[in-house]
């Protein structure tokens, strides 16, 4: 969004003004220079508009990769109530208890706000084991979540969630991780880590626990 309010902002600029000082190949070779935008723009006045969007996409602004990853337990639910069961019942009967978990609503706002924009390929991507996906969707889909893909780790996978979180990718995405992935919205400190050190940009999601 950002990038599109640059994009009307120079416009304006550049139609508001009424004459041509350098010509366009030096102005896309001075944005290539990675010198500002706005530096140009006072530098220079404009008659007319040389296919300004190629102009500051080719040299200055790149397109933002697609994939847009998103966890599921304690950040699109609110899962903090089975958090108890952890170490006194089987993981099995954790994630089975998932199907009562309520939305985060602020969080399933921003999914639904963003999956309806073409730039964003939303990946769900969580530590429930594969045996869960039906019910995971059920979920998903009574909640009006859409997700483009959903990632789940193998049933017999035991890696912790980082380490199996980023592999899954590399395998999937393909390395570097930063070329194919956005940003991961995950509420988990070590798995923010692991995608940082990837170079992938992190959302870390505290919810409120007293809904």
């Amino acid at each position: 969004m950002g990038n599109k309010n640059n994009i009307v902002d120079l416009h304006a600029k550049v139609k508001a003004s009424t004459a041509i000082s350098k010509p366009y190949s030096e102005l896309k070779a001075r944005l290539q220079e990675s010198l500002s935008i706005e530096q140009l723009i006072s530098e220079h006045t404009w008659e007319s508009l040389p296919d300004i969007e190629s102009l500051i996409w080719e040299g200055h602004m790149q397109p933002l990769p697609p994939i847009v990853l998103v966890d599921m337990d304690h950040t699109l639910a609110h899962s903090s109530w089975r958090d108890g069961m952890i170490g006194n019942a089987p993981w099995d009967e954790y994630h089975r208890w998932g199907c009562h978990d309520r939305p985060v609503k602020e969080m399933c706002a921003l999914i639904e706000s963003m999956s309806t924009n073409a730039l964003w390929k939303i990946v769900g991507i969580t530590g429930r084991p594969e045996s869960f996906r039906a019910m995971t969707m059920k979920w998903l889909v009574d909640n009006r979540l859409h997700l483009d893909e959903l990632m789940m780790r193998d049933d017999n996978d035991y890696r912790p969630n980082a380490k199996m979180k980023v592999e899954m990718c590399r395998e999937k995405f393909g390395t570097p991780l930063s070329k194919h992935i956005s940003f991961i919205i995950d509420d988990n400190e070590d798995i923010c880590s692991a995608f940082r050190a990837e170079g992938v940009t992190t959302l870390q999601v505290s919810i409120r626990r007293t809904e």
